[in-house]
């Protein structure tokens, strides 16, 4: 009897007995994380935010600059202007990026390493978040594997201004994993509360999708909790409510309000970017289409739509609409759906993939509530020839997917071959072009991007300021200006500039009158069209007419050196020496060290027979190397 009892037992599987790979689950992490991601740490930048963090913000990335990093938007360490659009408070990020910078200034390979780092720490978690949710410690690491393979997870790895979805992804699963151990322990454990309410707090300072972790909390401790102690309801409630408190307190004080309707913003982005959910289901399940800087319009949603019409069905038919399934549902919802949001729903959107570095954890609950794995064992071949298959292809898309973000021409070629489409990537490669001083490339590839969007006046800008003043061509840039003002006629700015072309570089002073002009009608007090006016018609000898427009600069910018320069000219044509010197003495105060006023100066008072005046600016225009005539030097021994 004892014998065939021990028989028995000898023929049922036992997956973590017999199978070494289930025994020591954080080395098996670690070492498919080390083997998949070790080649970033030679990688470069991509020159596609990186750069500003890593390169632009060295000055302000440190730690005496932490207190600021609280008080302003995540691009204020980039010297970052316009930060009346920007929404982005993420502050742990530039705490992270300061610790980079003291520990390796401008060097690549440390905010690498941390990326590995966090993507090593990220699955830990994961592993030990699984298990908490009472999946098979075999079934929780072998999920745990695919998540930390998976081809979509790449650009928050490999891309140095993805690491905040892995920072928030780390806080978000210690804060849950601490909120279940508090809720099913009997009794109230500080140690699990603290650790889940600072948690919280890092997740929502690290990104703002993070406060969706309230609903996470709230579906758990309803559908899935056994222990229904009003106690630590209302205790984990409240530490929950207090972060979000703080967070929302600190956010309000850096940032400014939103502009426009938050609503119509909500329901514009819905409509414009909703269905983009079945874009990202696609790149989940088929990740074969990925793109570092994937645009709106080069989706394609059919697939995904398949895929989502799909698990609805197997999820009916195999009849595993469980409490669990919903929970993932909800995960993957809940983290996705707020990236997809826009102040205005009408410009381009960009369904980048690091974005889903912490929804995928969602689909993988979901994936494991539908096969209903009670736990793997690697001797069935089925079980081990399907894992080991989905694991070799993700490696092997996702190690070649990686080296995308090797430097930035790789860059740039996938997201252009990839999307062609965006806008920004054509864009982006243009400012690397320049870089290069590849001006005829990079004006090509503003043109693309004009071709997607043609009501984007800074492209067509940047193209005739190209064609100007790198290509030597003021034919093609004076096109590209009229275009700005096509898209926009009260750009004043592509007015003048239309003017500037014809007057300094085709030296045609009848049109630049007229586009000056032109200037001015749609802005009467343009300092830049008055002035040029003004030199105009002082060249001209008009000098009434001349000085008519160069008051008129002085009116609006009584400091302009150039106005009071030639408006000093204008009064030295009439020979009213004295008047010239007056205006000359006022550019002299703004600007003491301009060359051709004190030479104007020098020049005026040897007209004014003044030796003392003359002699002073004579020595100051011999001190900025310049030449003094041989007239006032012979003048100013004489005397």
């Amino acid at each position: 009897m004892t014998k065939k009892k021990s028989s028995v037992i000898s023929r049922q599987p036992s997956v973590i007995n017999q199978n070494w790979f289930f025994t020591h689950p954080f080395k098996i992490i670690f070492l498919t994380c080390i083997l998949l991601y070790a080649q970033i740490l030679t990688f470069g930048l991509v020159y596609f935010d990186d750069h500003g963090f890593v390169l632009l913000a060295k000055d302000a990335l440190k730690f005496s600059n932490i207190p600021e990093f609280f008080n302003h938007s995540v691009f204020w360490v980039m010297g970052d202007t316009s930060q009346q659009y920007d929404i982005f408070y993420r502050p742990l990020q530039n705490v992270l990026y300061a610790i980079c910078n003291t520990i390796a200034s401008g060097q690549p390979w440390i905010y690498h390493c941390f990326g590995l780092s966090f993507h090593i720490l990220a699955c830990f978690a994961l592993f030990i978040f699984l298990k908490e949710l009472k999946f098979h410690s075999s079934v929780s690491l072998v999920f745990t594997i695919i998540y930390s393979v998976h081809p979509v997870l790449v650009q928050s790895v490999a891309w140095i201004a993805g690491i905040g979805d892995q920072m928030v992804t780390i806080f978000s699963l210690v804060s849950i994993i601490c909120f279940i151990k508090l809720i099913s322990e009997p009794k109230f454990n500080p140690k699990y509360f603290l650790i889940h309410f600072f948690a919280f707090l890092f997740a929502l300072f690290s990104k703002e999708v993070s406060v969706m972790l309230i609903l996470i909390f709230i579906f758990y401790l309803f559908f899935l909790n056994k222990n229904k102690s009003k106690r630590l309801l209302l205790l984990s409630s409240a530490g929950c409510f207090f972060a979000a408190t703080i967070y929302f307190l600190f956010r309000k004080h850096a940032l400014p309000p939103m502009y426009g309707n938050i609503f119509d913003s909500l329901t514009g982005s819905v409509k414009a970017n909703g269905l983009l959910v079945f874009e990202y289901l696609e790149k989940i399940f088929l990740p074969y289409r990925l793109s570092p800087i994937p645009s709106r319009e080069d989706a394609q949603i059919i697939l995904g739509g398949i895929i989502f019409i799909g698990l609805i069905f197997f999820f009916v038919f195999r009849k595993r609409i469980t409490a669990m399934a919903i929970f993932g549902v909800l995960w993957f919802s809940v983290f996705l759906f707020p990236t997809l949001i826009q102040q205005n729903p009408q410009a381009h959107f960009f369904a980048f993939e690091h974005r889903l570095y912490l929804p995928l954890i969602g689909v993988l609950i979901m994936v494991i509530e539908l096969i209903n794995l009670k736990e793997i064992n690697l001797n069935l071949p089925f079980q081990k020839y399907s894992f080991a298959l989905l694991l070799i292809l993700f490696f092997g898309i996702t190690f070649s997917h990686s080296r995308t973000f090797n430097n930035p021409h790789t860059f740039y070629d996938k997201a252009l071959s990839s999307s062609p489409q965006s806008v920004v990537a054509y864009n982006g490669y243009a400012k690397l072009l320049l870089k290069d001083e590849k001006y005829a490339e990079a004006v090509g590839a503003l043109k693309k991007s004009f071709q997607y969007e043609p009501k984007d006046i800074q492209t067509t800008g940047k193209i005739a300021e190209i064609y100007l003043k790198n290509l030597n061509n003021p034919d093609e840039a004076i096109i590209w200006f009229k275009k700005t003002l096509e898209i926009d006629s009260s750009s004043i700015e592509a007015a003048v500039s239309i003017g500037d072309a014809y007057w300094n570089f085709l030296h045609d002073t009848l049109n630049a009158i007229i586009w000056y002009n032109h200037a001015l009608k749609i802005n009467s007090a343009n300092e830049f069209a008055l002035t040029n006016l003004g030199v105009i018609y002082t060249g001209k000898g008009k000098n009434e007419e001349a000085k008519k427009y160069l008051s008129q600069a002085l009116h609006s910018n009584p400091k302009s050196v150039l106005a009071l320069k030639w408006m000093a000219i204008s009064y030295f044509n009439e020979g009213k020496i004295s008047e010239a010197v007056n205006y000359l003495m006022k550019a002299f105060e703004t600007n003491p060290d301009d060359g051709d006023v004190l030479r104007n100066l020098m020049i005026c008072y040897y007209k004014l027979n003044d030796a003392v005046n003359t002699k002073k600016f004579a020595e100051l225009v011999f001190k900025n190397k310049n030449q003094i005539p041989v007239e006032i030097e012979k003048y100013i021994r004489k005397n």
